[in-house]
């Protein structure tokens, strides 16, 4: 016996006795290659046995190359290979004729059925009942049409609900939790800094931007100082950290004072001196959340 052709067969026999346990009662069939490791076999090892039990009709193949589900041919080669008979003599069978299907019509029908109710047993107990009632060749023929016509339809079910089983991603869980790599719907943030504070801060009218100018650039005159003198204005800004609370402005014997104004985190001052350069003060006060860094 060719060596080659013995070690085929042994590959086959275990392909096939694996394909049975996984599909002699399921419509659906099986990917060889997934059975490969099982079967300590490689993945082409796998395909090439495959080939062979398609070839020897011993499997139901589809439209899918290496799907396979175990036939009645199938069965009784390893039926009569666990009685004691040869595993390699027993897959060494007459190929397949070419286009004929791998499916259970070498078997005849009494023993076809018989494996059927063997394997079922509703089905078997619905039989019984229905012998008692009609008689057997009824139900037989019956169950012949049944058959023939669930069957084409059964093995198209299995060949895509084993595909579809394979590439079907699971639909997302509506309470699954968000992964920490997915951003939050919802920032969370946290509360603003608060500033609270006050600051007193001295100008002099010499200070630039102190003494108001008009467009050409002369002093704005408010009037007359008395004495000779004119009253000129003066005007003083200062940004707080904050909201502003409070204003108070005060100069000295020669300056007064007209406005003190708070917009937001402003500070403003605003008054009028008849000469000289004494100190102008403001002491501002503030609070609430932070503006200025």
């Amino acid at each position: 016996m060719d060596s080659q052709d013995e070690t085929s067969r042994t590959r086959a026999r275990r392909l096939l006795a694996l394909v049975r346990e996984r599909t002699e009662h399921s419509h659906e069939p099986v990917f060889v290659t997934e059975l490969a490791a099982a079967c300590q076999l490689s993945k082409e090892e796998s395909e090439a046995a495959w080939r062979y039990l398609r070839d020897y009709g011993f499997i139901h193949t589809f439209s899918i190359p290496y799907t396979a589900r175990i036939n009645a041919r199938g069965i009784d080669v390893l039926d009569s290979a666990s009685k004691g008979h040869s595993g390699g003599g027993a897959l060494a069978a007459q190929p397949t004729a070419a286009g004929e299907p791998t499916n259970e019509k070498s078997e005849s029908t009494a023993d076809r059925w018989i494996r059927s109710l063997k394997n079922n047993r509703v089905i078997a107990a619905i039989v019984v009942v229905a012998v008692t009632i009609i008689g057997i060749g009824a139900v037989a023929e019956a169950i012949k049409h049944i058959r023939e016509s669930i069957t084409p339809g059964t093995e198209q079910h299995g060949q895509f609900s084993a595909v579809a089983e394979r590439d079907r991603v699971p639909e997302a869980s509506p309470h699954r939790p968000t992964p920490a790599s997915e951003p939050s719907q919802v920032a969370s943030k946290s509360p603003p800094k608060a500033c609270s504070g006050e600051k007193t801060l001295t100008f002099s009218p010499s200070d630039p931007g102190v003494m108001q100018t008009g467009p050409d650039g002369r002093r704005v005159d408010l009037g007359d100082g008395g004495g000779g003198t004119r009253l000129e204005e003066w005007k003083t800004r200062w940004t707080a950290p904050a909201k502003v609370t409070s204003v108070t402005c005060s100069g000295q014997r020669n300056e007064h004072v007209l406005a003190q104004n708070k917009d937001g985190s402003n500070a403003e001052c605003v008054g009028s001196i008849n000469g000289g350069n004494d100190a102008i003060s403001m002491h501002v006060a503030w609070d609430g959340p932070c503006d200025q860094p």
